[in-house]
């Protein structure tokens, strides 16, 4: 299921999270990367963090009025593997 986060401002840098507590169990997140697809590449990353349970990354730019994907893969210390897909507009605040 995609979740949506809020959306962001082109000429804003802010930071969204993707919370694993439901699926975690009594494990932690080991290791997570961060995929974006949309249909330009000028959405940016400026850094992620693994701050269990959740995840977080900051993002930059984006072009006016596009839509974006951010895809956030985790490995956890009982060695499962979890996707986690999340929506973001780029809009004038």
């Amino acid at each position: 299921m995609t979740k949506v986060w809020p959306s962001k401002d082109p000429d804003e840098r802010l930071d969204y999270t993707v919370d694993w507590t439901d699926r975690l169990s009594s494990e932690t997140i080991t290791n997570s990367t961060w995929a974006i697809s949309g249909l330009d590449a000028v959405l940016t990353t400026d850094g992620d963090a693994i701050e269990n349970p959740r995840t977080k990354i900051w993002l930059l730019a984006g072009t006016l009025n596009k839509t974006y994907y951010v895809l956030n893969h985790i490995t956890t210390s009982g060695g499962r593997i979890m996707e986690q897909t999340v929506k973001i507009k780029i809009r004038a605040k």
